[in-house]
């Protein structure tokens, strides 16, 4: 989601990508909620966040005018394949709502916002919904691949949308816990009036229905970074299984998980992690445990946002903090309620 594809007229890329938690943005940022706040969350539901696409674009404008003057069109990553894999550039609902230039009132771009922030409404992408039937894949792809030529290709939807309609979350009574790179909370939400950008809103790639969810940058990332730094030569599986040489609190040690800054609650792209309440008895198992516990805590934060209600409902627990029955058996304890995960079955020959 949000990763900024710019196109020149032969729908040739014009330089890398800029990735969804590339925070160079702050300034553009601040110019448009200090400008245009109540326009963005009017329009848009969301406020400008540093990871989403209007920003990059008028980033792109300041720092690399001769490359933004050679845009003809830009779109999200999965658009860009699926213009390799048919010819056709165009983009859904799910993911045009990241982009911060969407009109969730009806569904279309919002030429509003083009002219408030001066951006050229030629440049955005036809608009489909995640069911949309795009073309048949290209016969040079069918051909390498080693696919049959009839292969259809859909439009298909944003990766939290996805996850969110591959989990079953279609309504309020159950929220999606995402623990990847990045962690998110999502339930689904018929009622996108009220945005105060706290928490983003987004189209769901089932159509009429939109989510509420909240992000924590640096989830799995946090892990990954720890155990690059200090335990290298050690299995995941094996980090993972030594929390229980810890205790419940981690031997009072604090890990704050915001290495890329934090969204969700704080918006704030300059705070950084931190290990507190360290002392000579802390052993390494305290310090695994207290990154999994603050990942968690976290995202328990963004959980109790989301349901104001205090009815807290089970979770359905995916991504990489699904994978290991000791972070389960935390993310249940912490968020105090009933963690699901999804097992895929296959028939046996």
């Amino acid at each position: 989601m949000h990763t900024l594809v710019t196109l020149d007229s032969n729908c040739e890329i014009i330089r890398n990508a800029i990735l969804w938690n590339d925070v160079r943005t702050f300034k553009e940022c601040e110019f448009l909620n200090n400008n245009f706040k109540n326009e963005l969350l009017t329009i848009t539901k969301n406020i400008a966040l540093e990871g989403f696409t209007l920003p990059k674009l008028l980033w792109l404008r300041d720092n690399e005018p001769q490359n933004y003057q050679k845009i003809s069109k830009f779109c999200l990553p999965k658009d860009y394949l699926i213009y390799c894999l048919t010819g056709v550039l165009q983009t859904e609902l799910s993911d045009a709502a990241g982009t911060l230039l969407l009109d969730m009132n009806t569904n279309t771009w919002s030429k509003q916002l083009c002219e408030l922030s001066k951006i050229s409404t030629t440049i955005l992408p036809d608009l489909n919904s995640s069911d949309h039937l795009v073309g048949i894949i290209k016969p040079d792809f069918a051909t390498k691949f080693g696919l049959n030529k009839s292969v259809k290709v859909f439009s298909g939807g944003a990766d939290n949308a996805l996850s969110a309609l591959g989990s079953s979350i279609i309504d309020a009574s159950v929220n999606l816990l995402s623990i990847g790179t990045s962690g998110v909370v999502l339930s689904v939400s018929q009622d996108n009036k009220l945005a105060d950008g706290k928490l983003h809103i987004f189209n769901h790639a089932i159509k009429n229905l939109s989510y509420s969810m909240g992000v924590t940058l640096s989830a799995g990332y946090s892990l990954k970074w720890f155990k690059e730094c200090f335990f290298k030569e050690q299995s995941y599986s094996d980090l993972m299984e030594s929390v229980n040489n810890s205790t419940i609190g981690a031997n009072g040690v604090l890990f704050t998980p915001w290495l890329f800054g934090e969204r969700t609650p704080y918006l704030n792209a300059e705070v950084r992690a931190n290990f507190m309440g360290l002392g000579a008895n802390s052993t390494a198992a305290d310090l695994t445990r207290s990154v999994i516990e603050g990942i968690t805590f976290s995202l328990k934060i963004i959980y109790e946002m989301l349901n104001e209600n205090k009815t807290y409902p089970k979770l359905i627990s995916i991504g990489g903090g699904a994978k290991n029955k000791e972070w389960l058996q935390i993310q249940a304890d912490i968020f105090g309620t009933e963690v699901y995960t999804i097992v895929i079955k296959t028939k046996k020959d």
